[in-house]
């Protein structure tokens, strides 16, 4: 295993944070893994780093793409073990968070956790037999035996805790990018039916947290971690709030850029105020202490809590998802058309946001790595 992949399985307890077992809680054990939060750390730094260009800007960029690292499962009950694990986390360079559980893994239990290329160097089963790839599996390292499951849809079970991502960038309409962090909340519940306000925990983003002469590069940018009603409603909720937004008029067109060149827009995408990429159950997110070189500085993580006694956790349910046929409608007059059908597994989302200059990964199809839809 590469070196800056993979560590030694070793037990992050130095987090401080305390694991609740089934044996000795006395809540049942669905209610358990509804309300877990994994930590994840490899052995070099896992997010983001940032350097001052000769020009004064500052740049920044993925350090690693993680094939492979160590993991546990932490139990967050409450705000404060919430806003405990994101402390702690954010000041550790080489963690990372993923607002999910894993089937078969207990709370507390260190292992394994990889891509299907780790899954498939660390116990032989190719990458392109999901079928046997899914699952855990037990692998010996330093003599002794460890659990490995890859990071996969079918292996993930969404946190109740999830992130309401702010991330302010040039293509924000400037009403939404010079709102405060309490104004954008407060748009964001606009559109979820009766909510007013919830009870938060609200911490910066990883670049509000670098700092140019004293000042945050990220500026408002941050993040607020509520507590949903139903947990299994996250995936669901990640359309219909995208889709709330067009309807209501808090979306905008963003452009995709060529992987093989940058410089060129190869179509767009609907976007709104949160990001809803960070809802997808089994991301990993970035909210570890970032590197950043010389000239700048980065600043502590503070996370702070607001309590709410009427609204302590968020029903994502009432936001109910339009007929198929408004949902074209609206996301075709914002400039994307979107296409949402239900099934066994969830929901199918289409977006016909691609254009004959669209790149497309075909390493599996043909050898030269990448093509436009044009050329298929």
């Amino acid at each position: 295993m590469p070196e800056q992949e993979t560590v030694a399985p070793k037990i992050p307890h130095r987090y401080g944070l305390t694991h609740t077992s089934n044996s000795d809680n006395e809540c049942a054990s669905e209610l358990d893994r509804n309300h877990v939060i994994t930590v994840v750390q490899t052995k070099k730094p896992l997010g983001k780093r940032f350097h001052k260009n000769p020009d004064g800007t500052v740049s920044k960029e993925s350090i690693i793409k993680m094939g492979v690292g160590t993991a546990v499962m932490y139990h967050v009950s409450t705000p404060e073990s919430l806003k405990t694990l994101l402390e702690k986390v954010g000041n550790d360079p080489r963690a990372a968070i993923i607002n999910s559980s894993f089937e078969g893994i207990e709370i507390g239990e260190t292992f394994y956790i990889g891509t299907a290329r780790a899954i498939e160097r660390m116990t032989g089963i190719p990458k392109s037999d999901r079928a046997r790839q899914k699952g855990v599996h037990n692998i010996v390292q330093n003599g002794k035996t460890y659990k490995v499951i890859g990071r996969f849809k079918e292996n993930v079970r969404p946190s109740s805790w999830q992130l309401l991502d702010r991330d302010n960038d040039a293509h924000t309409p400037e009403q939404f990018s010079k709102m405060s962090p309490m104004a954008w909340l407060k748009a964001v519940l606009r559109l979820i039916p009766g909510a007013t306000e919830v009870t938060y925990c609200h911490a910066p983003s990883t670049s509000s947290r670098v700092l140019l002469d004293g000042v945050p590069v990220g500026g408002d940018n941050g993040h607020f971690g509520v507590q949903f009603s139903d947990a299994a409603d996250v995936e669901r909720f990640r359309t219909a709030v995208l889709v709330s937004a067009v309807e209501n008029g808090m979306s905008w067109r963003k452009p995709r850029h060529s992987r093989t060149d940058p410089d060129t827009v190869i179509g767009y995408s609907l976007t709104t105020l949160i990001d809803t990429s960070v809802l997808t159950p089994g991301r990993l997110v970035f909210v570890g202490k970032p590197v950043v070189g010389s000239g700048l500085t980065v600043a502590a993580l503070v996370v702070t809590i607001h309590r709410s006694e009427s609204t302590p956790r968020l029903d994502t349910t009432k936001l109910v998802l339009p007929s198929g046929d408004r949902i074209r409608e609206v996301t075709r007059n914002a400039g994307v058309e979107m296409s949402v059908q239900g099934s066994a597994s969830g929901l199918k989302v289409t977006s016909s946001d691609l254009t004959l200059d669209t790149d497309r990964d075909c390493r599996r199809q043909c050898h030269y790595g990448s093509c436009t839809v044009g050329a298929w």
